[in-house]
């Protein structure tokens, strides 16, 4: 909860500079990048986080990689804010929550979806066709986990709206209606 209260402005305030210096491409990039960088590369995380340090290496280190990167000027601004708020610990959670927001403005939403087994390009291509119209959105983003305990089928979490199709769902609803479980939902 405290991460939300500080995470939030600031991917907030990065999206409204985004939009209203009509930068939004080139810092949505630049986002992604630092995403991947910090993905790929866990000593990059490691050295950002680490309090030993200090704020001025934190930005010479950073200004090299930003000339890597060719990052825009707002960005390049936006992480040394974070590293003089002391704040840089949180670039992951502020650059996801930026996502969320950008998805929303475009009218994309998040599917997390757990299937029984890996799902075909078609088979994703058409749950998104499915999905879209069922929450009317424009676009949908499939976020797809494999979990076998499932048995067959998939459970799909959309914001707050949970859809249990898998096997192992209606098994247990099966026993909660035969009386030998009480109810799970």
């Amino acid at each position: 909860m405290l991460n939300s209260k500080v995470v939030d402005p600031y991917a907030q305030a990065l999206f409204n500079v985004s939009h209203k210096t009509e930068n939004f491409q080139a810092i949505s990039s630049n986002v992604n990048d630092l995403l991947e960088l910090l993905d790929t590369n866990k000593d990059f995380g490691e050295f950002l986080n680490n309090p030993l340090f200090t704020k001025e290496n934190k930005i010479k280190v950073l200004n090299n990689i930003f000339n890597l990167l060719n990052l825009h000027n707002y960005t390049r601004k936006f992480i040394v804010l974070l590293v003089q708020r002391e704040r840089i610990n949180l670039l992951q959670p502020i650059a996801e929550k930026y996502y969320e927001l950008v998805y929303v403005a475009n009218g994309l939403k998040i599917a997390q979806v757990s299937t029984a087994s890996e799902l075909t390009l078609y088979q994703q291509d058409l749950l998104k066709w499915i999905l879209c119209n069922y929450v009317g959105a424009k676009e949908i983003k499939l976020v797809i986990s494999v979990d076998e305990s499932l048995i067959a089928g998939l459970k799909i979490q959309i914001g707050s709206s949970r859809i249990d199709f898998s096997l192992k769902g209606k098994f247990l609803e099966l026993a909660v209606q035969l009386g030998i479980l009480e109810s799970v939902f």
